[in-house]
């Protein structure tokens, strides 16, 4: 669920039922010299009984185009204007969402600069993962941003010279 978030400045992705601790990151627009704070507070970790650990994982649990909401479907109908830099993290055991439509997501994206991330033998909510795949996959984020920060600190912008 969407909630505004004072503290984050931004908005965040709640999960409803756990209100203490588990957000995920939607970062705001920064500018430089902003400072993001963080979103995540304290342990974020599986929880016996919760989560995706109580969802159904046949094949038939995964949402593809044709099963989607009509949201998204219209979403995916238009993959091909997301133009900005792109990273797609995705569980590549997820049974909510199919690891395919991020496959179609990076395929079909307008970007020039996109990068794909599958995490063989994990679920749809990465923060929820045992604490080592979740460094993993948070530091392969932040390595990302590190990455695109740099160049773009190195390629003046627009109206810079």
């Amino acid at each position: 669920m969407w909630r505004g978030r004072r503290d984050v400045g931004g908005r965040a992705l709640v999960d409803g039922q756990q209100d203490d601790a588990t957000a995920t990151h939607v970062a705001p627009r920064l500018l430089p010299g902003q400072h993001a704070r963080p979103v995540l507070q304290g342990a974020v970790e599986a929880r016996p009984g919760g989560g995706e650990a109580a969802q159904h994982h046949g094949p038939s649990a995964r949402r593809h185009s044709s099963g989607a909401p009509p949201v998204c479907r219209e979403v995916q109908s238009r993959f091909q204007e997301v133009e900005l830099p792109l990273l797609v993290v995705h569980g590549g055991d997820d049974t909510l969402c199919d690891p395919e439509c991020a496959e179609e997501l990076h395929r079909r994206a307008g970007s020039e600069d996109k990068t794909l991330r599958v995490y063989p033998g994990m679920w749809h909510q990465l923060v929820g993962e045992p604490e080592e795949n979740v460094d993993k996959v948070f530091g392969d984020v932040l390595d990302w941003f590190k990455s695109h920060a740099a160049a773009t600190a190195a390629t003046p912008g627009e109206g810079q010279q």
